[in-house]
Formats: structure tokens, C-alpha cells, sequence
């Protein structure tokens, strides 16, 4: 009788370790995935802040260049009236004088006209200047891009430049050629755009898809979708392309609806 009431203690002592030991797992197991994910939720908010600093500061390039190109046309108005008082005057020398100077900084501030869309236009010369300094090789098909887009000029900056963003991290593992292949199109109420780059072989790295890559991807996706679109993702080993058909309308009659 004493052996058996014995053993029964003993049981109820290993159950009751035992339901305690699980219970220090559970509690365990919880913090762990709490403070995993409060580090996971930190790293995300912290790759977001730097991502919008980003393309605030994107934007605010793109305003800046609206307003240098507003100074720069009062300029020529500026010229105009002092060539047709030279010419008035009969001071064809000064004329040529004049010229040669304006022509000088021209060349030496000479930009290349993509299309006549100017947030388009702005972010490619940005990207050119990018490409040239980094050795990529930057090439590009725009067909039938008229100046105004019924698209919001800060949703078709973040768009293309977290594209061009991906792009040049991808092309910057690189060891043979570099390359970004950029084709943008209106056609049937619909601006298509697409991207392809060079990227290092999937199989020589470890971690292809960083956090940052994978929010611009989340960033352009969203701006699609606000569109009437989505987001198109193709890969191979050594490439890596997106392409989305963004819906805009007939009578292209603003960018800031």
C-alpha cells in the first residue's frame, strides 16, 4: 500500500514538472516570436522611412528642376530682348559674341531629351548620368509618350524609381556586363512599361532578395494596382524583368488627379 501511494507521487511529481517544463517552452517560444517579430517590424519600418526619404527627396529633385527650368526660360527671355538690341543696333559682332558664349553652355550643360514627358524625361537623364558612372550600359524604347499622363507625377516618380533603384543594386553584383533595358509606351488607354537587368547568377549568392529589395518591389506593386494593373515578374538566373500596363485615360487631361 506505502509502495504504491509512492509511485503515485512520484507520477504526480513528473506530471507536474513536466506541465511546468511546457509551460516554460510555451512562455519561451512566445517571447522568442515576439521578439522576433518586434526586431522584424522594426527592420521593415526602418527600410520604409529610408525608402519615402528617398523619393521625397526624389520629388523635391524633380520640383527643383521644374523651377531651374522656369529660371532658365526667363533667362532666354532675358536673351532675346538683349539680341534684338544688338541687332537694332546694328552690333552684329557683339550678336556673335553673345551666341558663342550661350552655345558654350549649352554644350557643356547639355542634357539628352528622352521624351517630351518631363517627370519621364527627368528620371531618365538622372538614370543616363547613373549608368554612365557606374558602367552600365543604359539602353531605351519610348514610343508615342505624350507630355502629360493621367497619371499623379509623385506615383510615376516612386514607380520608376524604385525600378531603376532595383536595377542598378542588381547590376552592382555584376562581374560581366552590366545592362538596363528600359521600354515605355502608350497604346490603347494604357501606359506599358517595362524593365530588364543584368543580375548575378542566383547560384553564386546566397541571399538574392534583401529587405530592401523586396519593399521596392511591394512599393511598385501598389502603385500598379492603383492603376488598373499589377506588377509582371520574370526572372532567369542572370536577368531579372518587370512590366506593368498602367490604365490611363483617352483626353491624358492632367497628372494630379
Amino acid at each position: 500500500m506505502f509502495s504504491s501511494m509512492l509511485l503515485s507521487q512520484k507520477f504526480e511529481a513528473v506530471i507536474f514538472l513536466a506541465s511546468n517544463y511546457l509551460i516554460i517552452i510555451c512562455v519561451a517560444s512566445a517571447l522568442i516570436y515576439h521578439i522576433r517579430n518586434f526586431i522584424n517590424t522594426n527592420a521593415e519600418k526602418a527600410v520604409l522611412e529610408n525608402q519615402n526619404r528617398a523619393i521625397s527627396q526624389g520629388y523635391d529633385n524633380l520640383i527643383n528642376s521644374v523651377k531651374k527650368t522656369n529660371e532658365v526660360r526667363h533667362e532666354w527671355k532675358h536673351d532675346l530682348l538683349t539680341l534684338s538690341l544688338l541687332y537694332d543696333q546694328g552690333k552684329s559682332e557683339e550678336i556673335g559674341n553673345y551666341l558663342h558664349k550661350k552655345i558654350e553652355f549649352l554644350n557643356l550643360n547639355n542634357k539628352i531629351r528622352f521624351t517630351e514627358n518631363f517627370v519621364l524625361d527627368t528620371i531618365l537623364n538622372s538614370a543616363a548620368a547613373k549608368a554612365k558612372n557606374e558602367n552600365v550600359k543604359l539602353t531605351t524604347y519610348l514610343n508615342n509618350i505624350p507630355p502629360k499622363l493621367n497619371i499623379k507625377e509623385k506615383d510615376l516618380c516612386q514607380l520608376l524609381m524604385n525600378m531603376f533603384d532595383n536595377a542598378f543594386n542588381a547590376c552592382a553584383d555584376v562581374g560581366g556586363e552590366k545592362y538596363i533595358n528600359f521600354n515605355a509606351e502608350t497604346k490603347n488607354n494604357f501606359l506599358t512599361i517595362s524593365c530588364s537587368n543584368s543580375r548575378a547568377d542566383v547560384k553564386s549568392k546566397k541571399n538574392t532578395d534583401d529587405l530592401s529589395h523586396g519593399y521596392g518591389i511591394i512599393n511598385m506593386r501598389k502603385i500598379c494596382q492603383r492603376y488598373g494593373s499589377d506588377l509582371l515578374i520574370t526572372e532567369t538566373p542572370t536577368e531579372f524583368t518587370v512590366k506593368s500596363a498602367l490604365m490611363i485615360t483617352e483626353t491624358q487631361d492632367g497628372q494630379d488627379q
